[in-house]
């Protein structure tokens, strides 16, 4: 579906796309109360680009190395890839969540990492 197709959606019919489409990109391996916590605390009148990660440390590096774009922790405590946090303080036992966009430039899609235990797609969801 185009950007533009799914705008012209409802505000339900967006939920149910963007919530469908987070489904399929983390293999079913988010539960209905971390979906929900995401898409209470995103726009659904923005576009993003779903990046999914299931190793900690690579989670960490990819937060690292945004520097300049401005960090919003939608699910879990996220406190990898600020400055002075190191990886070790990362929870890779629960799932985790950020947005990141930048705030010069409000035209780029916004950037949605998702990390997901390694256990979970192992053993299934909690």
């Amino acid at each position: 579906m185009t950007n533009e197709t799914f705008c012209l959606l409802s505000e339900e019919e967006k939920h149910t796309k963007f919530k469908a489409a987070m489904k399929g990109k983390t293999r079913g391996c988010l539960n209905e109360e971390e979906l929900h916590c995401i898409l209470m605390k995103i726009s659904l009148n923005r576009q993003y680009a779903i990046s999914v990660y299931r190793d900690g440390e690579e989670f960490c590096r990819v937060l690292t190395a945004t520097d300049g774009l401005k960090r919003r922790i939608i699910l879990g405590q996220v406190a990898a890839g600020i400055e002075g946090i190191s990886v070790e303080q990362f929870d890779s036992s629960q799932a985790a969540a950020v947005i990141l966009h930048d705030a010069v430039d409000c035209s780029n899609a916004n950037c949605l990492y998702i990390f997901i235990p390694k256990e979970r797609s192992q053993k299934g969801i909690e």
